[in-house]
Parts: structure tokens; C-alpha cells; sequence
């Protein structure tokens, strides 16, 4: 996968050349506090320990701690189930969930829905159609015992897009619909419908899973842009991931735009939180300042959690408030008890566990040759 054109727009060639950087020292074992996680302070990470595809090696994987800890994955990509000490990803880019606290992961690369526990024990729980039908999963959602899946191929394994549906508990997987388009955002709805964010083309959709009806819900169809409306007259740029919140409303992160947007069922979209500059700035809803925001997750609190990427930070919405509680600003991979000193980078999904405890985020590599492959654990207050 190729970095999207809106992240592109975001980090500047000067930060992308310290990615880069950061990449090539933590794939050349170095002493680095980021990248691969050699730094002394991370809890003794050391280098790979010779971790391979074949799942016979393990490496130094520190205990889980609080603040910002690893639950499973490394800097090498693999496809290799087992404890968090052996198990390997390939870009995993998004998170939900379950009712029992285990961690379902979309592996981009490696095509798979996987299975993580609390522990941090990994296992793949996807049964593909048929061999290249089920490609690079994004999206996920889940409705009960019900796991809503978006891939960037369809059926034939060719681009378009689709929905699958598939148990919680692991299975076979049924398409849903073909050609659904790049639905990064899913949310299910108290009807049992789901809300559908497609950043590629600017709007929001409904798609009902009973009849296969797919309708527009707001968004100009193709154009970007940043209007307040209802329905077709309402413009985003690049929506993202949704949520349902307390009256039944979506919150929707506008990257492209650095908002978080509200609509309502009847389309209506209204600005929630977010200046629109870009910036990393706390405050009131409408001072604050986001940089790419893309994860959305909610406690049942009603605290809101967003990814916020070009600042690399997990952002917190409470009381009407925006705070960082996570990340250190810098891009690159540190674990520390003190999650404001931690490192992340991917931040392209994020879900809360069933006690509202830890906040679980895919630490994937953006697309980008870098070494990120980890599943991150914040613990929260």
C-alpha cells in the first residue's frame, strides 16, 4: 500500500526524511530511543533476536506494563501466530474490540483478520473465500457476534473495495457487497445498518446488510472540500473513522480538513471539534487544533479518543475539552510507563477494551518501509 495522497500533504519532505531516518537506524539495530525498540528505556527491547516467518524464534519482548506497552507484534513484518514473543504482523492498520476483551486486528498485509488476546497470544481467526479473493482488510466493525470487514480489493482480488461479514469467533467469510470503494470508517447503527466513511470519495453512506441497499447519508460525491449542510451539500476532505455517540449522532474524522464532524441520521453535518488549521493544540472544542486525525474510539463514559497522526499523539475529548495523553509528538517506537514520553506511528485505528481500561491502537508502518508492525496497548485513568 502506497502512502495515502492526504497523509502525503501532511508530512512535510523534511519530516519524511526523519521517518526515514528513524527506519533505517532501527532496521540497522542501533541504539535508538525510536524505531525497533533498542532504546535502555523501553523496558530492555532489544534488537529482533533473529525473529523469522517461521515462528521458531522469539525475541525480548518486555512484561506488558502501563502507560504505552506493546501487547504483541515487532519491528520485522511476518505472518507468525503464538505468544507476543514469536508473533509477527505486516502492517497492521486497525483495531476493534470484542465483548471479551481479545483484539481483533485488520493485517493489511498479510490479508488476514487476526486474533489477539489480552495476554498477547495471536492467532488467525479469517478463512479467505478462495486464495487472493479477500485483500488488505481496513475497516472493521463490530455488531454482537458479528465482525464487518472492509477490504481495498474485491471478490476477484482486484481493486474496487468490499464488505465481508464473519463471526466474532473466526470462520468463513461472506461478501457482503463488491465494489463498496476505500470505506475506512464502519460503525453499526441501533438498526443493525452501518454508517460507511469513504475517504476516497468525500462522503458518508448507510449500508443496510439485510438488503444490500447502499445510500448517501452526507458528502458531496468526488469533492473535497469543508462546507457545513445537510445531505449532498455538506463537503468533507478525506472522512475517515465514525463512531455513534449518546443520541445516536456520528462523529467523523475529517483528515483532510483536521476536524472531527458531527451528522446527524437526517445528514445533517455540523463542525464538533477543530479549528481546521492544522496544529497540536489543547482546549476547548472550538480552539483546539488536530493534524490528521483518523482514529476515533468511545468509552461508554462518553469520553472520546482520537488518533491524531501528524502529530503522532492519542488525543482524549472530555467535557468538552480536547487533552494529549499519549505519544510524545515524535515519530518512532518507544513503550514507556510514562505515556506522554512514549513513541508511536501508525495511530490508524483505535478501540477501547469492555472496562474502558486500555485504549489499543495498530501501530502499523503507513505504507511506508519502516518498522512497524506492533500492536500498542495505552493504559487509561
Amino acid at each position: 500500500m502506497r502512502p495515502d495522497p492526504a497523509r502525503e500533504s501532511i508530512l512535510t519532505r523534511a519530516a519524511r526524511g526523519s521517518i526515514l531516518a528513524l527506519a533505517i537506524a532501527a532496521c540497522g539495530g542501533g541504539g535508538s530511543s525510536s524505531g525497533d525498540g533498542g532504546s535502555g528505556d523501553d523496558g530492555g527491547a532489544g534488537d529482533d533476536g533473529g525473529a523469522g516467518d517461521d515462528g521458531g524464534n522469539t525475541f525480548d519482548q518486555p512484561p506488558l506494563g502501563d502507560g504505552v506497552a506493546t501487547l504483541a507484534g515487532w519491528s520485522t513484518p511476518g505472518n507468525v501466530d503464538g505468544p507476543r514473543n514469536q508473533a509477527l504482523f505486516d502492517n497492521p492498520v486497525n483495531v476493534v474490540v470484542t465483548g471479551d476483551g481479545d483484539v481483533l486486528v485488520a493485517d493489511f498485509g498479510n490479508s488476514e483478520i487476526r486474533k489477539v488476546s489480552p495476554e498477547g497470544e495471536v492467532s488467525t481467526i479469517s478463512q479467505p473465500p478462495g486464495e487472493g479473493m479477500f485483500v488488505r482488510p481496513f475497516g472493521m466493525a463490530i455488531d454482537g457476534s458479528t465482525l464487518y470487514v472492509q477490504t481495498d480489493g474485491n471478490s476477484l482480488g482486484q481493486p474496487g473495495g468490499a464488505l465481508w461479514r464473519m463471526s466474532i469467533g473466526g470462520g468463513a467469510l461472506e461478501l457482503l457487497r463488491d465494489n463498496l470503494g476505500k470505506t475506512r470508517g464502519i460503525a453499526t447503527l441501533p438498526d443493525g445498518r452501518l454508517a460507511l466513511a469513504d475517504y476516497e470519495a468525500h462522503v458518508l453512506r448507510i449500508f443496510d446488510p439485510d438488503n444490500g441497499t447502499l445510500t448517501l447519508l452526507a458528502g458531496m460525491q468526488g469533492q473535497p472540500g469543508m462546507v457545513d449542510a445537510t445531505g449532498a451539500e455538506a463537503k468533507f476532505n478525506v472522512p475517515y473513522d465514525l463512531i455513534v455517540i449518546e443520541g445516536g449522532d456520528l462523529l467523523v474524522t475529517d483528515f483532510g480538513n483536521n476536524k472531527i464532524r458531527r451528522v446527524t441520521m437526517d445528514g445533517v453535518v455540523t463542525s464538533y471539534a477543530g479549528t481546521g488549521s492544522p496544529g497540536m493544540s489543547n482546549g476547548s472544542l472550538d480552539s483546539a487544533t488536530f493534524n490528521g486525525p483518523q482514529g476515533l474510539a468511545r468509552r461508554s463514559d462518553g469520553d472520546i479518543f482520537i488518533t491524531d497522526t501528524g502529530n503522532f499523539t492519542v488525543r482524549r475529548i472530555s467535557g468538552g475539552e480536547v487533552s494529549q495523553i499519549a505519544g510524545d509528538g515524535s515519530p518512532g517506537y518507544l513503550d514507556n510507563e510514562d505515556p506522554m514520553a512514549a513513541q508511536i506511528y501508525g495511530l490508524e485505528g483505535a478501540d477501547i477494551d469492555p472496562t474502558g481500561s486500555y485504549l489499543y491502537v495498530s501501530d502499523g508502518n503507513r505504507g511506508e518501509d519502516g518498522p512497524y508492525h506492533r500492536v500498542r496497548r495505552c493504559t487509561l485513568d
